[in-house]
């Protein structure tokens, strides 16, 4: 079902400084990105920025409430993957049990639809389906890495042995 990761985001007290380190460090180009509206992802709104380097995206999303961020570093936020068609995948993921925040897809800035998970039911992680647009619609694609392509996504865990049980069972 999920064909490629296509972003890791990251929360961060300041994107332009954010911004800044990927052209810096990884001669990331800047997709694209803007204001963003309160949302189960970012429930105060904010504002955001794709960075592209290499294969690799990146959102970076500066929330207009910052308590809870770690002073000056990036906290991992999310994963979004990319699906075929996110009415089928939703379809087949509601009847594995799987639940969704909001009243459905929205459009992001890119032109791709995107729908959260609710994390109650994706072991406490938020996760996000991306369908692209088609080709003839796409003006920043973001097409994302082949899954077979990450080495890994990290993410803390209270029981490793019930986290990756819980993945198996689910993906």
């Amino acid at each position: 079902m999920f064909q490629k990761i296509q972003h890791i985001g990251y929360l961060t007290h300041d994107l332009s400084a954010a911004v800044a380190w990927f052209e810096k460090s990884f001669g990331a180009v800047n997709g694209g990105g803007g204001p963003i509206s309160e949302s189960y992802a970012v429930p105060s709104g904010g504002r955001n920025a794709y960075m592209r380097f290499g294969r690799v995206e990146a959102e970076i999303i500066e929330p207009q409430d910052k308590q809870g961020l770690f002073g000056d570093r990036l906290t991992m936020h999310h994963v979004g993957y990319v699906v075929a068609d996110i009415d089928q995948s939703v379809a087949a993921l509601t009847a594995k049990g799987f639940k969704f925040a909001g009243g459905g897809a929205f459009t992001n800035v890119m032109g791709q639809q995107v729908l959260y998970f609710d994390a109650s039911t994706t072991n406490g992680v938020k996760v996000h389906l991306t369908q692209l647009p088609s080709a003839a619609d796409s003006q920043a694609p973001g097409q994302g890495l082949e899954i077979e392509g990450i080495v890994h996504a990290g993410y803390r865990v209270k029981n490793l042995d019930k986290a990756i049980a819980w993945y198996v069972d689910n993906f």
